[in-house]
């Protein structure tokens, strides 16, 4: 899509799943991205996240505020969607990338919120592994870093993404 736009690189930025995808690209497109910047992601899956699933599994026991927002989008198909994504999840998704994560090159930033119920153990890997990374904690910080900390967040990724240093 990038290249049919006339970007011949670009810098990737995701959450999530998203951060799991900008792994997979950067692993992919080594000429195309020039810098990553990743949080709330991991290369892995181990048991303990798998077993979490089924604690937010069911949409209704969600916080009032987080089921609405994903009502809006996905409406009455929230329940059925979000259940194959963890049956998904639960079956398949062991080894993401963390075998391939050695071979990213680009500059890349690991946010990574303290009080995130993904283990620490995913951003150590992930900067143990890449070799031009650097960790950024938000010692307050849950998964949703972006929302809760914007301005931190922003000044932090901008100062990453604007110097040219690497």
């Amino acid at each position: 899509m990038m290249n049919k736009m006339g970007h011949k690189s670009y810098s990737v930025l995701g959450w999530s799943d998203g951060a799991k995808t900008g792994l997979i690209m950067a692993i992919n497109y080594k000429s195309r991205i020039d810098k990553l910047v990743i949080w709330g992601g991991n290369a892995y899956v181990l048991p303990q996240e798998k077993y979490a699933l089924h604690a937010i599994r069911d949409p209704s026991k969600w916080k009032l505020q987080t089921l609405q927002h994903f009502e809006a989008v996905y409406g009455n198909e929230l329940k059925d969607m979000w259940n194959k994504h963890c049956d998904h999840y639960i079956k398949n998704l062991d080894d993401i990338c963390k075998n391939d994560v050695h071979q990213i090159r680009c500059p890349t930033l690991v946010l990574h919120g303290d009080l995130d119920p993904l283990p620490e153990e995913h951003p150590l890997f992930l900067t143990d592994k890449i070799a031009y990374s650097e960790l950024y904690r938000f010692p307050r910080g849950a998964h949703n870093i972006h929302q809760e900390f914007s301005d931190e967040f922003n000044k932090v990724v901008s100062n990453f993404l604007l110097d040219d240093s690497y």
